[in-house]
């Protein structure tokens, strides 16, 4: 009896599969090296570092915190700059209009020049303390959505109603012309004056909020970077203005003389508090750029640690790669060949 002798079935496919598998696996393998030689990162810092990666994370997201924080210092010192830069502009139209005011002191200049010279300083006050940035209205205080100072047509009526008050008739009156220097001066001090810098200011002047608008520091501090249109630096310029230019016109010479001084002193005083305020702004803008320097500082410790994690020799990874292509190569060099054999040949 013949024997008879079967060949093991072997399937062309699984000779193949085997270094087709290989390639699939140094095509990902070449991608990651690729990668990271390009970025001198690893591809996967989730996969690769492990239980590492909630520490890498943690990181990176308090990098993004510091970022966000160094940002709102640096807008606030925009805020702050533009603050002072307006402040500047109060001082030194306010010395200008003092100037005015001493040659009105002498007798030299008549009411309707000096009142003049009060009603365009007046208008430049206003356009400083209505100084905006970002679309918020920096002497504002927290109400910042709205310019601080109206059109002043309300205080001008009450200024008008006070005086009339105090002498029972208006200023326009021809009798305004009979009043001595000395009820004038008692009438600004005791009754002008008062109500300017006082009450009329909050209900007929500003619309300012007295509360700033801070900012609180990676240290824990909480700092003011906003000047309020009700501080008495503004109260006290803006009065000296309006009462000479609502007043000067119709007063007698040596009562004009007696306005202008009296002008003067208000003036000067909320010029020296004017000054207060930028050594305040100056102050803060100091306490800003040190936290920033910290926030920085602590920033770039923090991203080159995390960096360090995630961080590859870029050679090494740029040999691995090389060799990886050999491999790849020689894969489908041996792919080709068993894709080429057939078994009938064996049979």
């Amino acid at each position: 009896m013949t024997a008879i002798y079967s060949t093991p079935h072997v399937s062309t496919r699984i000779l193949v599969g085997g270094p087709a598998s290989d390639i699939r696996r140094l095509q990902a393998e070449i991608e990651k090296s690729q990668t990271e030689a390009a970025t001198n990162r690893m591809a996967n810092p989730a996969l690769e570092l492990g239980q590492q990666n909630g520490l890498r994370l943690r990181l990176e997201g308090e990098v993004q915190v510091l970022e966000s924080r160094v940002q709102a210092y640096d807008l606030a010192t925009v805020r702050l700059s533009v603050t002072q830069s307006a402040l500047t502009a109060i001082k030194q139209q306010g010395e200008q209009f003092s100037q005015s005011l001493i040659t009105a002191v002498g007798g030299v200049t008549d009411g309707n020049f000096i009142a003049a010279t009060a009603e365009a300083t007046l208008q430049g006050f206003r356009s400083a303390m209505n100084t905006s940035a970002g679309g918020d209205h920096l002497f504002a205080g927290i109400d910042s959505g709205s310019a601080p100072i109206g059109d002043l047509s309300a205080i001008r009526s009450d200024i008008v109603a006070t005086f009339t008050a105090r002498f029972g008739f208006p200023p326009g009156d021809p009798a305004s012309q009979n009043l001595a220097p000395d009820l004038v001066v008692d009438f600004l001090q005791n009754d002008l004056q008062p109500r300017l810098t006082g009450t009329a200011w909050t209900s007929l002047v500003s619309g300012a909020s007295d509360e700033a608008v801070k900012l609180r520091t990676g240290t824990g501090d909480t700092v003011d970077i906003s000047i309020s249109a009700n501080e008495s630096a503004m109260r006290g310029v803006m009065a000296a203005a309006l009462m000479t230019a609502e007043l000067a016109p119709y007063l007698n010479a040596d009562s004009v003389a007696a306005l202008a001084r009296t002008s003067t002193d208000i003036l000067a005083q909320g010029l020296a508090d004017t000054n207060v305020l930028q050594t305040r702004i100056g102050l803060t803008t100091g306490q800003i750029d040190n936290a920033t320097a910290a926030d920085n500082a602590r920033r770039a410790g923090l991203e080159t640690v995390s960096e360090d994690m995630v961080r590859v020799d870029p050679f090494e990874a740029a040999s691995r790669f090389n060799a990886q292509v050999t491999q790849l190569e020689t894969a489908y060099a041996l792919t080709g060949r068993l894709q080429g054999l057939s078994l009938l040949r064996f049979l």
